[in-house]
């Protein structure tokens, strides 16, 4: 497989055994992987336009259950922080950071993070998370 990534040569993936190798690889490694990172992040988008929904739209619900939602928010968040602390840990800070779309992810899983402890010591909906 390394062979492969270092290859000019885009002919070679179009032969039947290395399409074997790459569907044998997808089933056995990655599909699960990737279903269960993309459940989670719908997961969290969920909650997220619900808790936008219920605390900054409709200023509904008990101080208890708009807790409940950033507890449900963070719960949310942890499976990508740790994919991408494990990434980094694994590639090493400079090359993860050679990639431009880490940046991207890295700020979305930090600032999300920051956002659930910001709510949960404030309160959700606490004025200074509000524009005005």
């Amino acid at each position: 497989m390394g062979l492969l990534n270092g290859t000019e040569e885009l002919s070679i993936f179009d032969t039947q055994s290395v399409q074997q190798l790459i569907e044998f690889k997808w089933d056995s490694y990655a599909l699960n992987h990737h279903l269960i990172g993309c459940g989670l992040h719908f997961f969290y988008l969920i909650i997220l336009m619900i808790y936008i929904n219920i605390i900054y739209i409709n200023n509904k619900g008990t101080p208890e259950e708009k807790k409940a939602y950033v507890i449900l928010l963070a719960v949310g968040i942890l499976y990508p922080q740790y994919y991408n602390l494990a990434r980094i840990f694994k590639q090493g800070f400079v090359e993860y950071f050679s990639n431009p779309a880490n940046y991207l992810d890295f700020f979305f899983v930090n600032l999300s993070t920051i956002n659930c402890v910001l709510q949960l010591l404030l309160n959700p909906g606490h004025s200074l998370a509000r524009s005005s």
